[in-house]
């Protein structure tokens, strides 16, 4: 059975602000003190901590946590993100409990606080165990686009609707850029 083997994945969430967190803006005493109270369990000093932006605009300020192998956390004044590298099952389960942290904080500390909207995103570049991305993107069924040159073979984008999510998901496979006759997986 032709499986993949993941050579390189990160995955990242955004979690965008109807409305930007304006009662924490020049309050970095407080943003500071409540992200290090909430992660706490996980052993975190100071050093953890980085202050990115420039004052002058607002939306490039951010508090970075840097949480080891569960990723980091940002937050942002119109949004917060997670961003994970390089992981393993339980890896992926401890950012989720940093996304669940590091969001309720966000709740306690915007009293008025409402998400627009959320995305997850995924890369990976893998191998086949059997093969090439050429064979496998050959092997897929051909749209009627003209080819100029030899076929490599033709990735795929799909977007659907998942009503139990209530969310749009797109897939796309294609040839990666980093893994020779690898797949690139979004």
């Amino acid at each position: 059975m032709l499986k993949l083997l993941i050579q390189q994945a990160n995955i990242d969430y955004y979690g965008f602000f109807a409305t930007p967190a304006f009662n924490l803006m020049g309050d970095s005493q407080t943003i500071l003190a409540g992200l290090y109270k909430t992660f706490a369990p996980y052993n975190l000093g100071l050093g953890n901590f980085k202050l990115e932006g420039d004052l002058s605009e607002p939306s490039t300020n951010a508090v970075v946590v840097r949480l080891g192998r569960f990723g980091i956390f940002r937050f942002k004044f119109d949004q917060v993100q997670a961003s994970l590298n390089q992981f393993s099952d339980e890896d992926l389960a401890g950012m989720v409990s940093v996304i669940e942290k590091g969001t309720s904080w966000v709740r306690e500390a915007i009293t008025d606080l409402a998400f627009k909207t959320h995305a997850f995103v995924y890369i990976g570049h893998g191998t086949l165990s059997e093969g090439t991305s050429r064979d496998f993107l050959l092997s897929l069924p051909r749209r009627a686009t003209p080819i100029l040159g030899e076929d490599l073979g033709s990735g795929i984008v799909e977007s659907w609707h998942d009503a139990n999510l209530d969310a749009k998901v797109r897939l796309t496979i294609d040839h990666s850029l980093q893994q020779q006759d690898g797949l690139f997986i979004n």
